[in-house]
């Protein structure tokens, strides 16, 4: 659905980037997906080429909190580990951690 809205960076329960870019009918769509899927964090195109975020839990502020969520990359990260759970206690501070599910489907966690 991401892909079908080129101009969206971000889509949020509250907010678009950039303003004014969805209708308020899609934005409506965006969202009943959000309830059904329990995405609390919506949906971020990532910098990397097709690469879309889908935020499942988010704490804390920006630059002090953590996010986790399922990605669709279309090339593997440099940050991929086995097992996030063992992993995230063994790196403290910022850190990017990817386990693939399966494809080009990953679980991440940022801190």
């Amino acid at each position: 659905m991401t892909r079908e809205d080129p101009e969206v960076t971000v889509i949020r329960y509250w907010f678009v980037k950039p303003e004014g870019s969805l209708d308020a009918t899609r934005w409506d769509q965006y969202r009943a997906y959000f309830d059904e899927l329990d995405l609390e964090g919506g949906v971020s195109k990532g910098s990397r080429a097709g690469a879309v975020y889908f935020f499942r839990d988010t704490f804390g502020f920006v630059g002090t909190g953590w996010y986790v969520g399922i990605a669709n990359l279309k090339q593997a990260p440099k940050e991929l580990v086995e097992s996030i759970d063992s992993e995230r206690s063994k790196r403290p501070g910022h850190t990017k951690l990817y386990q693939r599910i399966t494809g080009d489907w990953y679980a991440f966690f940022w801190r």
